[in-house]
C-alpha cells in the first residue's frame, strides 16, 4: 500500500490556552501540559531550538504576547499611511506540521531524526525568504505517527520596525500552498513518502465535528462509556489523577443544585414541543419516561414530576376559564376601532358607507370591487383626505 505525504501550515491569533484554536492552546499542547494532553497515555516529546533566544517555551509564549502588544500594523488611508495597533485576532504564531507515513512502533528513530533535521533546513530557509524566523521544532514520539511541529514568527527585519505581520505568510493562496507541498515533496518528501497525496477518489471525507458528535450522541440519560450520564453535567470526584473521573448523581446533589433541576427541566420541555415525533404519548407519560432517564434518583425526579404535573395542571384550568373569542367577535372589535362607532351585530352587514346589501358585494365607491368592510376603510380614507389637520 503506498505511503502520502502530509504537510500542514496554519496561523493562530492570542487568545487563552482554554479556548480551542489560539497560540496559547497549540503551545500547551505541542509541550503537553496535562491540560491538553490527555489523548496521550506517556508524554514523549523533544524541543529543539533553532533560532530562539528564551530559557523556555513559556518564557517564548509570553514574548509573543508582550511583542505583539508593543508592535503596530501599517494601513494606507487615503494615501497616508497610519500605523494602527495590531488586531486582536491577528496571527501570533505559525506552525508547520510535518508527519511520517509509517508508524511510531515500526519507524527507527534514526530515520525520524534524520527527518526532523532535513524538515528544519529546508522550512528555515524557505520561511526566511518570506521574512520569518523558525523559532522551535517540538517532536511528538508519542502518537500512533511520528510528527513535527515548527513554530514561527515575524523575522528581525520586521520586528525591527515594530511590526507584525504574518497572515500573508501563514494563509496563503491554494496555488501557493500547492507550490510549497510540491517543493518540499520533491526535495525532501520523496525520500519517506511513496506519493505526493493520495487521490481525490481514496481521500476520506471530512465531516464537521459536529455532525460527527450528533451522530454518536446517546439518548437523554443513557449511561456513557466513562460512566457520565449524557445531557445531565456530573461532578469530578476527587480523586482524578490526569483524567477526569466522574460521581454517582446522589438526590442531595439534585436538591441542592437548581442547575440539576433545570437541566432536566429544559430536556423535558424540549421534548413536549415536539411530541408528534413521539407517538401517542401523553404529557405525562413523556414527563415521566424522561424524568425517569435523567440519572437522577427516584426521590429526586419525584418532586420534578410533582411540579411539572401540578403546573400543567394549573394552566389548563386557566386556559379554560379564560373566556374565548371567535373570528366574528375579532372582526366586530376591528371594524369599530376603526370607525369608531359600534358595528352592527354579528350576523348583520354593514352597508353604511357602500350601498351593498347583504350578500351581494357590488362596486365601491372608487369604482373598485371589494367586501363592505373594505368598502368603508376606504370611504373613511377619503373623509380623513378632506379635512386636514390645522397647523
Amino acid at each position: 500500500m503506498p505511503t502520502y505525504q502530509f504537510i500542514r501550515l496554519q496561523g493562530y491569533p492570542r487568545g487563552p490556552a482554554s479556548k480551542k484554536g489560539t497560540a496559547a492552546s497549540v503551545l500547551a499542547e505541542g509541550r503537553r501540559e496535562p491540560s491538553h494532553s490527555r489523548h496521550v497515555d506517556a508524554p514523549e516529546i523533544e524541543v529543539t531550538p533553532v533560532d530562539a533566544e528564551w530559557e523556555s517555551l513559556r518564557e517564548y509564549q509570553a514574548w509573543i504576547e508582550a511583542t505583539m502588544a508593543q508592535s503596530v500594523s501599517p494601513q494606507n488611508i487615503g494615501g497616508k499611511v497610519v500605523e494602527r495597533k495590531v488586531r486582536k485576532d491577528a496571527t501570533a504564531i505559525g506552525t508547520v506540521i510535518a508527519s511520517l507515513p509509517t508508524e511510531t512502533k515500526d519507524t527507527p528513530l534514526e530515520k525520524i531524526k534524520q527527518f526532523r533535521n532535513e524538515c528544519i533546513d529546508w522550512f528555515k530557509e524557505y520561511l526566511g525568504k518570506a521574512g520569518m524566523r523558525l523559532n522551535y521544532c517540538v517532536l511528538h514520539l508519542d502518537e500512533k505517527y511520528p510528527h513535527l511541529h515548527l513554530w514561527f514568527t515575524p523575522g528581525r527585519d520586521m520586528l525591527s520596525r515594530r511590526e507584525w505581520a504574518m497572515s500573508s505568510v501563514t494563509n496563503p493562496s491554494i496555488r501557493v500552498k500547492q507550490n510549497l507541498r510540491q517543493d518540499f515533496y520533491r526535495e525532501v518528501g520523496r525520500r519517506y513518502a511513496d506519493e505526493l497525496e493520495k487521490p481525490k477518489e481514496e481521500r476520506r471525507r471530512r465531516i464537521p465535528s459536529r455532525a460527527v458528535a450528533a451522530a454518536n450522541r446517546l439518548p437523554p440519560g443513557e449511561p456513557n462509556s466513562n460512566g457520565s450520564v449524557m445531557g445531565l453535567p456530573v461532578a469530578k470526584g476527587s480523586n482524578s489523577s490526569g483524567a477526569d473521573r466522574h460521581s454517582v448523581i446522589t438526590p442531595g446533589m439534585i436538591e441542592r443544585s437548581p442547575f440539576y433541576i433545570g437541566t432536566v427541566r429544559r430536556m423535558i420541555e424540549a421534548v413536549l414541543q415536539q411530541r408528534q415525533r413521539i407517538g401517542d404519548l401523553t404529557e405525562e407519560q413523556i414527563i415521566r419516561l424522561f424524568a425517569e432517564r435523567s440519572g437522577a434518583s427516584e426521590e429526586c425526579y419525584g418532586d420534578i414530576i410533582d411540579g411539572m404535573l401540578e403546573e400543567r395542571r394549573k394552566d389548563a384550568e386557566e386556559s379554560n376559564q379564560r373566556p374565548g373569542t371567535s373570528a366574528i367577535d375579532r372582526l366586530r372589535k376591528f371594524q369599530e376601532s376603526s370607525s369608531g362607532s359600534p358595528s352592527p351585530s354579528a350576523g348583520a352587514s354593514d352597508t353604511r358607507h357602500t350601498g351593498v346589501t347583504p350578500g351581494n358585494y357590488g362596486s365601491s365607491p372608487e369604482g373598485g370591487k371589494g367586501t363592505p368592510t373594505l368598502d368603508r376603510l376606504k370611504a373613511g380614507r377619503r373623509l380623513k383626505g378632506h379635512t386636514p389637520p390645522e397647523r
